[in-house]
C-alpha cells in the first residue's frame, strides 16, 4: 500500500508540472508580471467601451442646437422687407399724390409732447414783409413793427414796440428752415435794446436750453418760439387751405424764455371781414388759442389770406390777470 500511494503522488506532481509548462508555453518570454499586463489591457478596453457608449448618447442631444442656426431664414421672411420699405413709401411721390385732404395733414408725422400729438404740417413761407401796427399794452398806446426777413437758408424775425412813457420792448427770432418750416435757433426778449432772456434751440443735440432756468426740453419737430409761431402759422395755412375751415385746428409746440414749452392749439372760429387802420380786410381767418395754465397766454389772431396769411390783428393776454398786448395793422410792405 505505501508504495502505491507514493506512485500516485508522483504521477499527480508530474501532471501539475506539465500543465504549468503548457501555460507558460502560450506566452513565451513573459516574465513574472505577465498576468498583470493582460488583465490591465482588458480593463482598459472595457473602460473605453463604457465611455464610448455615453459619448454617443451626448452627441444626439447636441444636434438640437442646429435649429438655432436657422434665424437667417427667419430674417429673410417677408415681414422684414415690408417694415423697411414703409418709410420709403411715405416719402415717395405716389404717397404725396394720394395724401389725405389738407385738413387731415395733422396726422402726417406725430410726436407726443405732454400727452398731445404735435403734427408736422406742410408749409409755404411768406415773402419778406414789414408790418406796421397800432399797438396797445394795458392803458398805454403806441406803435409796433414786425420785420420778417428770410434770406437763403436762414431767417430773422424781429418785433419792436414803443409806447409813451414806457421802455421799448423787443422780441427776436432767428434760425433756418427744415422740412417742418421755420427752424428757430435762438429766441430773445429785450428791453431798451438790451437782451434780458433767451431760449436756444440746440439742433445738433436735439435740446432746448435757456439763458436763465436750467430746465431743458427735447426739441420737437416743427417747434417754434413765442414770436416765430406767427409766421409758422401763416405758412401752415398757406400750404393747407383746408385748415381754415370752421372748427379746424392747428397745433404748434411753442417755447418761451422762462423754461416754458407747451403745445398751442389754434382753433378756427370763423372767416369774416375786419376793419383796421390799414383798411378793410375781407376773408380774415380768426383763430384762438386757449391756455391750459392759469398764467399762460391766451391768443386771438386774425390772418389775411391776401397777405400770405400773415397776422393783421392779434390780441395776446394773460388769462389770470387780463393784462396783454393788442396789434392792429396800419400798413404792410412786401417786395
Amino acid at each position: 500500500m505505501p508504495p502505491r500511494r507514493g506512485g500516485a503522488l508522483a504521477v499527480a506532481a508530474l501532471v501539475v508540472a506539465l500543465h504549468l509548462a503548457l501555460l507558460r508555453g502560450l506566452a513565451p518570454g513573459a516574465g513574472p508580471g505577465w498576468q498583470a499586463e493582460p488583465i490591465h489591457a482588458v480593463q482598459a478596453v472595457q473602460v473605453r467601451q463604457i465611455a464610448h457608449t455615453p459619448a454617443v448618447a451626448v452627441a444626439e442631444p447636441a444636434t438640437p442646437p442646429r435649429p438655432t442656426e436657422r434665424p437667417p431664414s427667419i430674417r429673410s421672411s417677408p415681414q422684414q422687407p415690408t417694415a423697411k420699405s414703409s418709410p420709403r413709401t411715405d416719402d415717395s411721390p405716389q404717397a404725396v399724390a394720394t395724401a389725405p385732404p389738407p385738413s387731415d395733414l395733422a396726422s402726417e408725422t406725430p410726436a407726443e409732447t405732454g400727452g398731445q400729438a404735435v403734427p408736422v404740417y406742410a408749409t409755404r413761407l411768406p415773402p419778406a414783409s414789414t408790418l406796421h401796427f397800432e399797438f396797445r399794452r394795458g392803458a398805454a398806446s403806441g406803435e409796433a413793427q414786425l420785420d420778417w426777413q428770410p434770406a437763403g437758408d436762414h431767417y430773422r424775425l424781429n418785433l419792436k414796440s414803443q409806447t409813451a412813457g414806457a421802455p421799448g420792448l423787443g422780441w427776436t427770432s432767428q434760425g433756418g428752415f427744415d422740412a417742418a418750416g421755420l427752424a428757430p435757433v435762438r429766441y430773445t426778449e429785450s428791453r431798451r435794446g438790451r437782451e434780458v432772456r433767451a431760449a436756444n434751440f440746440q439742433r445738433d443735440s436735439g435740446r432746448v436750453t435757456f439763458s436763465g432756468p436750467r430746465t431743458e426740453h427735447t426739441l420737437v419737430p416743427g417747434g417754434q418760439d413765442r414770436l416765430s409761431w406767427m409766421v409758422q402759422l401763416a405758412a401752415v395755412l398757406s400750404a393747407n387751405p383746408g385748415l381754415a375751415a370752421a372748427d379746424a385746428q392747428v397745433s404748434i409746440w411753442v417755447v418761451g424764455t422762462r423754461g416754458d414749452a407747451e403745445v398751442w392749439t389754434f382753433a378756427v372760429q370763423g372767416i369774416g371781414a375786419l376793419d383796421l387802420p390799414a383798411g378793410r380786410v375781407e376773408g380774415a381767418v380768426h383763430l384762438t388759442r386757449e391756455p391750459r395754465r392759469t398764467y399762460d397766454t391766451q391768443v386771438q389772431v386774425w390772418l389775411d389770406p391776401s397777405r400770405h396769411h400773415l397776422p393783421v390783428q392779434a390780441l395776446l393776454r394773460v388769462r389770470a390777470t387780463g393784462e396783454g398786448s393788442e396789434f392792429r395793422l396800419m400798413s404792410w410792405q412786401s417786395p
